[in-house]
């Protein structure tokens, strides 16, 4: 019955992915990992891109190889460019089903991660605990957000997921059959972005306390095992790649000197387009990025000398999780320390200390960019959920539907009953009164542009009333020409125009001064876009009375 249940959780949730990927327009990041992608398909080319390696474009690029009327040029223009350009020009007529293509893998790999959530707290507690730990992981406005956009995170948390379960099996008990899946596991989680690299201290680290448990130092050989079958996996994601360093500048001093000085500058040194992303990544971290964070804005500049706010990624969790799921989050983590026969202390270190270190490595770092950086420790909590339900079978099953309800059908249960589908990205708790009150806590990451498409689309719907009223005025958060969504009528903000103003939630609160003479928005687009009539007189007026 269980296994019924949870399946039709399943493709509940797979629907909502699915639906929502047609829905939600493109969003900032998403043209670059497209593009990149394709290429590598279409030429082997890894150099689009190149700070993130390349699983997780292979799959988004995929789906568009084998379509025959993708506009494709022998001629590569600048890489830079090449991903906005080929997206959103050469194949702009094709734009909204290409991008819903290159979302579907994403989807299926979180479909398949729910499946991989399920079937391990169905083996550690109860298929009755494991189903209901789905239903609250399943339909978490995050995880469906983020698991149907073609961006890394979805993938990340799907491949690292596995990588630790795998890697824990192993350390439980050694055959030859677990490391090859651990070291598989391994090598494709850290194909996918470079925040997979925590798998070698947190792998070391538990082979290490084997060793000293059982007092012998044959952990560290299945360690070496792991790592050695991981790296293939990785050299065979590159094409197993060797080029010279010739023309080639590497920021970091001892990465530079680490290659360059046993390689030389003419000699082939293995993998060097991934050496490049590690050392964009340590160069790239260390600035921090535009973000905003409780009134305040951050600049590069405020990022100098380290993280001024450690306490970012709490906050975001606090705030973008429905307050039920909290609530199991923390009964769960309690419930986890307490060693019982599901949670040995390998187990304990795998899914308790892995997804903290992970936490601990962003909040510490300085990129505060929302939820999507932390989705990965999703899982890990839906374990302990599962454990919550375990241990208090009636209060936890009710919370697991309280969450599934909370987060999936309302965006707030003290603001509005509008459902969250398809807005999820902008889907913020009752804590913080919902999308209206959330985005002045954060919103960097939460707000990708992804209603730039339903302003076009607005805009064409009132095209007569708004040229009357003076125009829209709109910066579009993206990188395309407005023409792709169809406002190419639409005007840049510049002083204070009188007319109908739209604003996107990110600039609206990272650039409070420069808008705030607006007044009292009368709309929103799908939570992300502001709408604004800022035509003299028109101060408590909503202009779509008249229209």
């Amino acid at each position: 019955m269980w296994d019924a249940a949870a399946g039709a959780v399943v493709l509940l949730a797979l629907l909502l992915l699915v639906l929502g990927a047609w829905r939600v327009g493109p969003t900032f990041d998403e043209h670059f990992y497209i593009a990149s992608g394709y290429l590598a398909w279409m030429t082997g080319e890894l150099g689009v891109n190149l700070e993130h390696p390349p699983l997780a474009k292979y799959l988004v690029g995929l789906p568009l190889f084998f379509l025959d009327d993708v506009v494709w040029s022998e001629r590569v223009p600048d890489l830079v460019a090449f991903p906005r350009a080929w997206f959103y020009q050469l194949n702009a007529e094709s734009l909204d089903r290409n991008l819903f293509l290159a979302r579907l893998p994403i989807c299926a790999a979180t479909a398949l991660l729910m499946v991989a959530v399920y079937r391990t707290s169905r083996r550690l507690f109860s298929p009755r605990a494991a189903f209901f730990a789905l239903l609250a992981f399943a339909l978490n406005p995050n995880v469906l957000a983020h698991g149907r956009l073609a961006t890394l995170d979805g993938a990340l948390s799907f491949f690292l997921f596995l990588a630790v379960l795998a890697f824990a099996e192993l350390a439980s008990g050694f055959t030859w059959k677990r490391l090859l899946v651990a070291g598989v596991t391994f090598g494709l989680a850290n194909l996918v972005k470079f925040t997979a690299l925590l798998l070698v201290p947190f792998t070391l680290v538990i082979a290490g306390g084997v060793c000293l448990r059982d007092r012998s130092a044959r952990p560290l050989g299945w360690l070496a095992g792991t790592w050695l079958v991981g790296l293939g996996v990785f050299a065979a994601g590159y094409g197993f790649e060797a080029r010279s360093a010739e023309g080639v500048e590497l920021t970091q001093d001892w990465l530079r000197g680490l290659t360059v000085g046993v390689f030389g500058e003419e000699r082939p040194i293995p993998l060097l387009t991934a050496i490049e992303g590690i050392d964009y990544q340590l160069d790239h971290g260390t600035t921090g990025h535009p973000t905003y964070f409780r009134g305040e804005a951050l600049t590069t500049a405020d990022f100098e000398e380290g993280n001024p706010h450690p306490e970012y990624y709490l906050v975001v969790m606090l705030v973008k999780n429905p307050v039920a799921f909290l609530l199991l989050l923390v009964g769960g983590g309690l419930v986890a320390l307490r060693p019982r026969a599901a949670w040995t202390s390998v187990r304990i270190a795998a899914f308790l200390g892995f997804p903290l270190a992970l936490f601990a490595l962003f909040s510490t770092g300085n990129a505060l960019l929302g939820i999507k950086y932390v989705l990965p420790v999703m899982p890990f909590v839906a374990l302990w959920v599962a454990s919550a339900v375990a241990r208090f079978p009636r209060s936890g099953a009710a919370l697991c539907v309280v969450a599934a309800l909370e987060g999936s059908v309302m965006l707030s249960l003290l603001t509005t009953p509008e459902p969250a589908f398809p807005n999820e990205l902008m889907y913020y708790n009752a804590l913080v009164s919902g999308p209206v009150g959330g985005p002045a806590v954060t919103v960097v990451g939460d707000d990708w542009g992804q209603d730039a498409r339903t302003a076009g689309r607005f805009h064409e719907r009132y095209a007569g009333e708004i040229e009357a009223a003076g125009g829209l005025f709109y910066d579009p958060y993206s990188r395309a020409d407005p023409a792709a969504f169809g406002l190419e009528r639409a005007r840049r903000v510049v002083g204070e125009p009188e007319g109908i103003v739209a604003v996107n939630a990110v600039d609206y609160y990272r650039k409070a001064t420069e808008y705030a003479w607006l007044g009292e928005r009368f709309a929103h687009l799908g939570w992300s876009v502001y709408l604004f009539d800022t035509r003299e007189g028109r101060a408590g007026k909503n202009p779509l009375d008249e229209w």
